[in-house]
């Protein structure tokens, strides 16, 4: 249905470009993609990632369901530069469950009767 990226080390946010929700909650994140933003990702530190999921409209049947991949890069389309495949190479990854720091996907729902 759709997709995203963000190369862990470029996650600062530009806050003139990015949208909230009235509670602060990052809607859809904009990123500043310059080497000076650039902020080394710290193996095995909790990190925040605010991902940006490119916006689509579907329609999701009651009985379907929803999957979410999350990988290194999406080859072809995202093949990062031949030093940034060497830090990736071999890496973990773990999705935080639970507690107050829980990983989680926003999804805004439209109702298809008022379209």
């Amino acid at each position: 249905m759709t997709q995203g990226a963000l190369l862990g080390s470029h996650r600062a946010l530009d806050p003139d470009r990015t949208w909230y929700l009235p509670d602060g909650t990052v809607l859809r994140p904009h990123h500043v993609s310059t080497r000076a933003a650039t902020d080394p990702v710290v193996p095995g530190e909790l990190t925040r990632y605010e991902i940006e999921v490119f916006p689509t409209a579907v329609l999701i049947a009651p009985d379907h369901r929803l999957r979410l991949t999350v990988t290194t890069y999406d080859f072809p389309n995202l093949v990062p530069t031949k030093p940034a495949r060497a830090a990736l190479t071999g890496g973990s990854y773990r999705i935080q469950q639970g507690g107050p720091t829980a990983s989680h996907l926003l999804l805004p729902l439209l109702d298809p009767d008022r379209l």
